[in-house]
C-alpha cells in the first residue's frame, strides 16, 4: 500500500524517495548509537570500573562491540551512497542500504539490551539482571521487527 499522493509515482522515483527517507531516519538512529558508544567508553574511565567482575567485564566489552557494530552499519549507508558508482540502479542501492539498516538496528537493540543487563548487574546480581536484559532484547525485537511485519500484513 502506497502513501496518499504516491499512486502515480514511477518505480525509479519511488526507489529514490524510499532511499532518501531511509537515510534521513538512519541519521537519527546512527547518532543515538554514537552517543551510547561514547557513554559506554566513558564508563571505563570511572574508578569503580576497576572493581567489576569478569562477567561484568565481558558484558561491558559485548555492549561496546555491539554498539560499535550498530554505529558502523547505521552510518555506512551515507558512505555507500556517496561512494557507490553512480550507474547503480536505485533499487539495488535501496536494497543494500535497507540490509545495512536492518543489521544496524538489530545490533543496536542487542547493544541496548546488553547495556541494560550490565547496568542491572551493577545494581542487582543474578536472575533479575538477566531477565531485564532478555526482556529488553525481546521488546526491541517485537517493536522493531515483529510488529511492523504484523501491521504490514507480510
Amino acid at each position: 500500500m502506497r502513501p496518499a499522493g504516491y499512486d502515480d509515482e514511477r518505480p525509479a522515483t519511488a526507489d529514490d524517495r524510499r532511499l532518501r527517507d531511509l537515510r534521513r531516519e538512519l541519521r537519527a538512529v546512527g547518532l543515538g548509537a554514537l552517543v551510547l558508544l561514547g557513554f559506554l567508553c566513558s564508563i571505563s574511565l570511572k574508578s569503580r570500573f576497576a572493581g567489576i567482575s569478569d562477567v561484568q567485564r565481558g558484558m561491558y566489552v559485548t555492549s561496546v562491540v555491539l554498539t560499535a557494530i550498530a554505529a558502523a552499519l547505521l552510518l555506512a549507508p551515507a558512505a555507500y551512497v556517496r561512494l557507490a558508482p553512480g550507474h547503480r540502479p536505485a533499487e539495488q542501492v535501496t536494497r543494500a542500504v535497507h540490509a545495512m539498516a536492518a543489521g544496524g538496528l538489530a545490533a543496536a537493540g542487542l547493544a541496548v539490551a546488553a547495556a541494560v543487563r550490565l547496568a542491572a548487574r551493577w545494581a542487582e546480581s543474578g536472575l533479575a539482571a538477566d531477565l531485564l536484559g532478555a526482556g529488553t532484547a525481546a521488546l526491541f525485537a517485537a517493536a522493531w521487527f515483529v510488529l511492523p511485519r504484523l501491521l504490514s500484513g507480510r
